[in-house]
């Protein structure tokens, strides 16, 4: 609080007093003052003023109480003035002597604090003078890695480097002479030390360094054991980069480290490989999986020590393999299949029992086939597929065409999947011509599609699509659906002529869909008579048992049953004496080549005379030529399809075909076909 000043004293101004003595002199010297100046002044001015007489003395007399008056209050003045510089040094001296109190207290409290965590910790706290090149350091850290007292001392920086783990002490050897050539502030490291026992420790060394004038004074920091740290981030590292069974290097490292030739490389060739193990899962499924680890971890072993000087080797996942090698040129596929395969193929002892496996591989070249990782590893997963197909054990490289192929057969199973929902197919209907009067006795269905482009889609395309990918039974539905009103409207027109249409062997095997089919007949009252069911060979050799079952429902039912596209397969006469057929229908390759083929001609006559034994009657397809008809009527057949008499047409092109041609509706015309 400021003090405030006595009005006697008002413009001489705040005195700080320094001492005790110096207030008495200043007091005493004011009063002498005072009294001098009043004697001599004070005298003249009175008698000046009233002169000499009875008034005078008494003026006198005033005049000295007066000065009495006078000076006991400046003395009064100048003493509390004294004594408030007094009371305010010593209120001054008392807020200081507190301040410093409080600040003594945390100070002693950090003191502590800091004792109780260097006492608590492992770390210990180091100081190097560079001039003298001495080091300080206390022993807990040594210690705690099990030294005696005696070996933990150290003074220099070459006695700490003793413990550094040999194998890496070059490098802390380079970092340190790269760091006193360019000094930093701020001084880390991380290095391996060897513990008593032999272990080994990580530390890290921290610290902060006195630079003046670009030269290191002194440095001062601590050593921190991070070795439990370090285990953290390699366990962290080999789950996001290693394979757990094998310790190869994982997905994402193969990824890693291709990027990394890439960048250190970008137009160098480098050779990636996907290998796939053949038929893993019968292993694991015969022996356990137990058994598939042990398996798989045996040619991680084998790939790593033959290959594993000049290629990165990885494991991909499941059962697959990655390898990487950076090459001059691009090696062939002899070249790889020598190397590689009879690295896996080879006998193994699993479990006591030996396993020989072998192996597809799929091999890309960076950059001729594509430059990022993902592209590459798809192309090689592709053609690793297709040294699947080529039989197994096989090498294959990228086919540019073929995987454009292959892209082309993608877009159009997508397509089909859409066509099947939206139900963009359409039907055509071929007339089966009778020789005698070259008259029609059936009319097959026959489905046909458009790709998006509007281009038009063989049924050799897309059948075999739809029966590979499990939609041969949408399209069957949609085929039968169709059929089926189509022939309700032809029966309601009168016209008789049975309709055949073609039954896939998924849809024949399928418990369910023969009573979808004869359902839809029942709904629409269409007679079994009415329609046949066209099947091939193929349809029959999967599920021999169940198809025969059906069919024979069928023709219990009243269906007549006709086998297509027969003589393409491989035992068509034992399908012959087995099946309950009624119609043979001979393929159209095997008519087409009749004129140069008398052993095929032979054949037929043997198949005609078979037929009739069995009761079965013949039809030829793709008869396109009259001297293909004339043949085909000498060998004894009497039923033929194909272009030389009607094409496939349209339901309403059908009906102006009948009409042109004068068709009768008597159904006595129409058997024997």
């Amino acid at each position: 609080m400021k003090r405030k000043e006595h009005p006697i004293l008002h413009g001489l101004g705040q005195r700080q007093l320094s001492s005790p003595a110096k207030a008495a002199l200043r007091i005493t010297l004011t009063y002498v003052l005072f009294g001098v100046v009043w004697i001599l002044v004070s005298d003249q001015v009175l008698e000046s003023l009233v002169g000499s007489g009875e008034l005078y003395q008494y003026l006198q007399t005033v005049k000295g109480w007066f000065y009495v008056a006078v000076t006991a209050l400046i003395l009064y003045g100048l003493v509390v003035e004294t004594l408030g510089l007094y009371r305010d040094s010593q209120m001054t001296l008392q807020e200081t002597n507190t301040k410093l109190s409080e600040q003594l207290a945390k100070t002693r409290l950090s003191e502590e604090r800091y004792q109780l965590a260097v006492l608590g910790s492992t770390d210990s706290i180091w100081e190097y003078d560079h001039p003298s090149r001495r080091l300080f350091s206390d022993d807990r850290l040594l210690k705690s890695l099990g030294y005696s007292e005696e070996e933990a001392q150290v003074s220099t920086i070459e006695d700490w480097l003793k413990f550094v783990d040999p194998l890496h002490l070059i490098t802390v050897r380079d970092a340190l002479v790269k760091y006193f050539q360019n000094p930093d502030p701020v001084v880390e490291f991380t290095y391996p030390m060897v513990a008593k026992d032999g272990s080994i420790a990580w530390i890290h060394t921290r610290g902060y360094a006195q630079i003046v004038s670009g030269n290191i004074q002194k440095i001062g920091g601590s050593h921190t054991n991070v070795t439990l740290q370090k285990q953290y981030e390699e366990t962290l590292y080999a789950m996001a980069y290693e394979d757990p069974l094998t310790k190869l290097p994982n997905w994402n490292r193969f990824e890693q480290l291709f990027n990394q030739h890439v960048s250190e490389n970008p137009e160098g060739t480098l050779i990636m490989a996907y290998v796939d193990i053949d038929d893993f899962k019968n292993i694991n499924d015969v022996y356990g999986f137990k058994a598939g680890d042990q398996l798989l971890t045996q040619i991680a072993e084998d790939l790593k020590l033959h290959l594993g000087n000049d290629r990165l080797v990885a494991k991909l996942g499941g059962d697959s393999f990655g390898l990487l090698r950076s090459m001059d040129h691009i090696p062939d596929q002899r070249e790889i299949e020598t190397t590689l395969l009879p690295i896996i193929h080879r006998s193994r002892l699993i479990h006591n029992s030996p396993i020989t496996v072998t192996a597809s591989v799929g091999v890309v070249v960076y950059p001729r086939d594509g430059r990022s990782f993902l592209d590459l590893m798809q192309l090689a997963d592709e053609t690793m597929y297709e040294s699947k197909r080529r039989g197994k054990n096989k090498v294959s490289f990228h086919d540019r065409i073929a995987h454009q192929n292959r892209l082309s057969t993608l877009n159009l199973l997508n397509q089909l999947r859409l066509a099947i929902v939206t139900g963009d197919f359409h039907l055509v209907y071929q007339p089966v011509i009778r020789l005698d009067d070259q008259l029609p006795t059936s009319i097959e269905t026959l489905v046909r599609w458009e790709d998006a482009n509007g281009q038009p889609v063989s049924p050799g395309t897309f059948i075999p699509l739809a029966e590979k990918h499990g939609l041969i039974l949408g399209v069957e539905r949609w085929i039968f659906r169709k059929a089926f009103s189509q022939l309700r409207e032809w029966l309601n027109k009168g016209i008789t002529l049975p309709l055949s249409i073609n039954l896939s062997g998924v849809g024949l095997t399928d418990d369910h869909f023969i009573d979808e089919v004869l359902s839809m007949a029942e709904e629409l009252k269409i007679p079994t008579t009415a329609f046949r069911i066209e099947i091939t060979e193929t349809a029959l050799i999967e599920n021999h048992d169940q198809a025969l079952h059906h069919l024979e429902r069928l023709r219990r039912d009243g269906v007549k049953i006709l086998l297509d596209d027969f003589g393409s397969g491989y035992s068509s006469l034992t399908y012959l004496t087995q099946l309950p057929m009624d119609v043979i229908k001979i393929d159209a390759r095997f008519v087409r080549q009749l004129a140069d083929s008398p052993k095929n001609q032979k054949i037929l006559r043997a198949i005609v005379t078979l037929g009739n034994e069995l009761n079965c009657k013949i039809i030829a397809e793709g008869v396109e030529t009259p001297e293909e008809s004339a043949m085909l009527r000498a060998i004894g057949i009497r039923h033929i399809q194909g272009y030389l008499y009607a094409r496939p047409m349209s339901p309403q092109a059908l009906l102006d075909w009948l009409n042109r041609n004068e068709v009768t509706n008597d159904p006595s015309i129409h058997e024997p076909s």
